[in-house]
């Protein structure tokens, strides 16, 4: 989906799955953060850990009391950010193990999790 097939006059709407979406910031990389809140965790797309909670405050109602950068996306995302590209974030979300790699800009493993 390019950014011309979205809304022009709205900054974020909701998807068909309840996610928040936005259109990318020229120039700003949204990275994916892992969140964890006292019920409520995910991805959260963002361009700094600040950001990223605030953003999962907003999305969750919940303070996020952990959380860090992670390598690539996890599920659950808890937003989508359309790059004019027509990529989204949630394209590539391979790490399925959160919690051991947040915190790293690279995986931490040997060999890929999906192996």
């Amino acid at each position: 989906m390019s950014q011309d097939n979205l809304p022009a006059d709205e900054s974020t709407w909701t998807d068909e799955f309840g996610r928040l979406c936005s259109k990318a910031v020229e120039g700003v990389y949204a990275a994916p953060y892992w969140c964890i809140g006292t019920k409520a965790r995910g991805t959260v797309a963002a361009s700094s850990a600040d950001a990223a909670k605030a953003l999962f405050k907003k999305l969750t109602g919940e303070e996020a009391i952990h959380g860090g950068r992670l390598p690539y996306g996890a599920m659950p995302a808890l937003n989508v950010v359309h790059y004019p590209s027509g990529h989204r974030n949630t394209d590539g979300f391979f790490c399925s193990s959160p919690e051991t790699c947040m915190g790293h800009t690279s995986c931490p493993g040997r060999r890929a999790c999906s192996e």
